[in-house]
């Protein structure tokens, strides 16, 4: 994900700021925020711009204007604040993550800083298209993880040989509550096997109780026999996590061509080289 672009500020000229935080405090907050970047593909890079460095095929003007009224004790000024030169480009919607009973237009932005009464920020923002590699701020991702599947089974003739109490007991013992102990079948059934993380606690338990293999906890594999696993992509909100996933197999894919053809280059190379030296050889030597 380093390698996919997207858009973040990169250029912040100050105009006024009579806040408490620091200009360079300010610009740093600005450039960290996500900005809708699925117009980022098609867009240039500065250094490959035909133009002067500042054009809407290569750069994204966002202004910030906040004052805080006299009548006001304190004003939060979040990236909601932000005003983009382009409908595609804004800084990224968090309303809908705003836990219930909150104000989401007060508390669905990033908070960029907080005023007090009469204090205001007044700058111009340049957003520029980049990749991880270049700086943080240019990562569309906040989480990649990936995790093995779970194949757990339960011997059910062991289970049925199990007091209710000690099936209640095991069921409990799972952190993740992967197990459950139905009362009226008194069967012990597995409710949430994808939250495993593989602790072995059930394991222990059922040894610490006398029921040596109840059950097994193994990586799942398909009929190939690889591991089947979960690859989990949380993001910024500048892109869809899809996207990000294709966007990186594409850039994966023009790496692997471009090395097959720089290694069938050299391999040739070397060839005519061998080639030339063996004719200039005395074949009397």
């Amino acid at each position: 994900q380093v390698e996919v672009p997207i858009l973040a500020i990169d250029l912040v000229n100050l105009e006024k700021n009579s806040s408490v935080l620091p200009d360079e405090m300010l610009c740093q907050r600005l450039g960290l925020i996500p900005l809708t970047s699925t117009v980022a593909k098609e867009m240039n890079n500065v250094m490959d711009c035909p133009c002067d460095g500042a054009c809407s095929e290569c750069t994204v003007e966002l202004t910030l204007n906040v004052r805080c009224p006299p009548d006001v004790n304190r004003m939060l000024v979040t990236n909601k604040d932000l005003k983009s030169s382009n409908p595609d480009v804004q800084p990224v919607d968090f309303t809908s993550f705003v836990p219930s009973g909150l104000d989401p237009d007060k508390y669905g932005g990033v908070v960029i800083c907080k005023l007090t009464k009469g204090q205001e920020i007044s700058c111009r923002c340049i957003a520029r298209r980049g990749i991880g590699k270049e700086h943080a701020k240019w990562i569309p991702t906040c989480t990649v993880a990936m995790a093995y599947m779970p194949d757990i089974r339960i011997n059910q003739e062991v289970a049925d040989q199990m007091p209710s109490e000690h099936k209640h007991e095991w069921a409990e013992c799972c952190p993740k509550k992967v197990f459950k102990y139905e009362p009226k079948t008194t069967l012990l059934e597995i409710e949430r096997a994808d939250d495993c993380i593989y602790c072995g606690e059930c394991v222990m338990k059922a040894e610490d109780i006398g029921c040596d293999g109840l059950v097994s906890v193994k990586f799942k594999r398909s009929r190939n026999g690889t591991h089947n696993f979960v690859f989990t992509v949380e993001t910024t909100g500048a892109l869809p996590a899809e996207e990000i996933v294709l966007r990186a197999f594409e850039i994966t894919r023009s790496k692997l061509k471009m090395m097959k053809k720089k290694l069938t280059e050299v391999a040739q190379s070397e060839d005519e080289e061998m080639h030339d030296d063996s004719e200039g050889q005395d074949p009397l030597m």
